[in-house]
């Protein structure tokens, strides 16, 4: 670490008295106990109100730090992501937005597949060699195995479609794509098409994988599924 990565990182004071960031890292482990009792079928949420499923969950948390349990906090970037690929498909670099429209794809299958695996009461080691499949194998036979349904056929074809752009990028394969040998305006209408495929994508997954996991609560569906608190703080408009 340099002197210049060092002096930037807060001191032991500066974080006790930050509570912005006490209270996002509280909230994330409570976020994460509550998902855990609905997922399992420990707490039934359509008889909870958000403020009593929170207190089971700080109980919980309390009970897991006395007991010494150790906690595992898993940060979901993915709206970052999304974002970051529209960045960059809005200034017209395409290829570095599929890079990242490949990526939320990945952050989105690996959130589902480890949810559905707390659900079957899978161990950490037997979901996480899950989530190392690769992504047709995600949407194909393991996905019918987990979820008993098979992966909706447009969806799984649009998320090849982006797969194959991506890593015909990252494999310097991008020399030999077909765009090479187009007119502008031929180019132009492929990339539009490109596009409008990697968003339907992104939107159908999402909406897709929210329905799997919806519960009959739509505040602490809202809570458990919607965007991380620390996203939706960045999104709004300062005062």
């Amino acid at each position: 670490m340099t002197g210049s990565e060092s002096d930037s990182l807060p001191t032991a004071e500066e974080f006790e008295v930050d509570e912005g960031l006490q209270r996002m890292i509280v909230n994330n482990v409570l976020r994460g106990i509550a998902n855990e009792m609905v997922l399992t079928g420990e707490v039934d949420p359509s008889r909870l109100t958000l403020d009593q499923l929170l207190a089971l969950a700080f109980e919980r948390m309390k009970d897991n730090l006395r007991d010494g349990v150790e906690f595992a906090m898993v940060v979901d970037h993915s709206s970052t992501i999304l974002a970051e690929a529209r960045s960059y498909a809005d200034g017209g670099r395409e290829e570095f937005a599929f890079v990242f429209y490949g990526l939320f794809i990945e952050h989105v299958l690996n959130r589902a597949i480890r949810d559905r695996s707390t659900q079957l009461g899978l161990s950490e080691r037997e979901t996480v060699e899950l989530m190392r499949r690769s992504v047709p194998d995600k949407t194909g036979l393991t996905w019918k195995l987990l979820f008993g349904e098979d992966f909706p056929a447009l969806l799984r074809s649009d998320i090849r479609f982006i797969s194959e752009r991506r890593n015909s990028f990252a494999h310097y394969k991008w020399q030999d794509h077909p765009e090479s040998h187009l007119l502008p305006d031929a180019i132009r209408t492929r990339r539009e098409k490109a596009e409008t495929t990697a968003e339907r994508a992104a939107s159908t997954l999402e909406d897709y994988v929210r329905r799997l996991f919806t519960t009959d609560g739509d505040v602490i569906d809202h809570w458990l599924h919607g965007p991380h608190p620390t996203e939706e703080s960045q999104n709004e408009e300062p005062s």
